[in-house]
């Protein structure tokens, strides 16, 4: 029977994952930047569908050629508006083709909130698959 161990909570943790050191001053661990990122992450890159457990997402303020966020699962891939192709990342077959779908009925919206998304102006919400 194998036991089960409780993990220290993070306010009890001295070193950093970079050195063997204590950690100083206003540094944190890595679990403490990866909540704040994720939450910044959040922030930064809201939701505009979710469909068949897919989030599609689009950063402010993002880089060129236009494009948005899918995630399914442990995968996600950046989608190019245009032809909703997966420009880098990784989906299943399954999803990349519910989102090539999805892109191809609102290519209209996506370019909206793509010029939104770069003067950093609130993005609209786009209906999802049926």
């Amino acid at each position: 029977m194998a036991t089960i161990r409780a993990r220290r909570p993070l306010s009890h943790r001295t070193t950093s994952s970079k050195n063997a050191g204590p950690l100083r001053a206003g540094e944190r661990t890595g679990a403490q930047r990866g909540a704040k990122e994720g939450l910044l992450g959040l922030l930064s890159r809201p939701t505009v569908s979710r469909f068949y457990g897919i989030v599609i997402a689009m950063f402010f303020d993002d880089h060129p050629p236009p494009h948005c966020h899918a995630r399914h699962g442990g995968d996600k891939a950046r989608i190019d508006i245009a032809s909703g192709g997966i420009l880098d990342g990784r989906l299943s077959p399954c999803a990349a083709r519910l989102v090539r779908e999805w892109v191809r009925r609102h290519q209209p919206e996506l370019e909206h909130n793509w010029v939104r998304a770069r003067e950093m102006r609130p993005l609209e919400r786009i209906e999802p698959l049926p």
